[in-house]
Parts: C-alpha cells; structure tokens; sequence
C-alpha cells in the first residue's frame, strides 16, 4: 500500500476564468508512505539501496524510525523491517 497526503491551498485569484477561479487546490504530496506485505519484503528493498525509479520519477526510499528513535542519538537503522518510507 502506498499513502500519500496531499494539501489543500488557496488558490490565486485570477481574471481568466476556468479552474483558476476555484478558491482552492490540490497540491501533490512531497513525501508518502509505502506499507511492505512482509518484514522481509521491506528489508529485500531497503537491501537494493535507497535509489529507486517509479515511471520516470526518482524516488528515495528510507525505513520508517519513529521521532523518538531518530532523537536517542542512534543514527543507525534502528527499523525492525517492517516499513519504508518513499520521498
């Protein structure tokens, strides 16, 4: 499973007329979430590297540590497999 979230912004009034006059838009998500089937298929990808390429988009993809992992000073990869997380 992949999990975005996508914001919501105003939009720019202009005089033209169209989608434009909508007060607000959609804007694409700059992070997202992939939810691995197995721990095991987490690690096999994480294995392969953080490069990766969907289409003809490059994405980044890290395990997912909780803010309480990343602040014990630890930076090695305290995940247990069971997630990544896509950039």
């Amino acid at each position: 499973d992949v999990h975005v979230a996508h914001s919501t912004v105003k939009s720019m009034s202009r005089p033209t007329g169209g989608e434009s006059d909508k007060p607000f838009r959609q804007r694409p998500a700059a992070l997202g979430f992939v939810v691995m089937g197995s721990a095991e298929d987490a690690k096999k990808i994480l294995d392969e590297g953080e490069e990766r390429s969907v289409g003809e988009t490059k994405v980044i993809v890290q395990a997912f540590r909780r803010q309480d992992e990343r602040e014990d000073g630890d930076d090695s990869d305290g995940s247990d497999g069971s997630g990544a997380a896509g950039r």
